[in-house]
């Protein structure tokens, strides 16, 4: 499903998500959700795995970086402990 307009936003994911989810809960078919970096917030991704879909969001590098290697700076330098 595609939402209106030309500018990136994830500002209103519930409007559209939730009633999707509902609809498909009782399904017995394989759920899956793609989307951009704008989606990788903490809210959405246990929604989605409370309700058992599987997902794919790109998430910039940097951010990326992060995530697998904690004790790195935005940079990649170790950080100062």
């Amino acid at each position: 499903m595609l939402r209106r307009g030309s500018r990136p936003s994830a500002k209103y994911w519930r409007r559209v998500l939730v009633p999707m989810i509902e609809r498909y809960r009782d399904l017995d078919i394989p759920k899956f959700f793609r989307g951009d970096a704008a989606f990788a917030g903490p809210k959405l991704l246990r929604l989605l795995e409370r309700e058992q879909f599987r997902y794919a969001i790109r998430i910039k590098a940097n951010a990326w970086r992060r995530i697998r290697d904690p004790d790195r700076g935005p940079s990649g330098k170790d950080r100062l402990r």
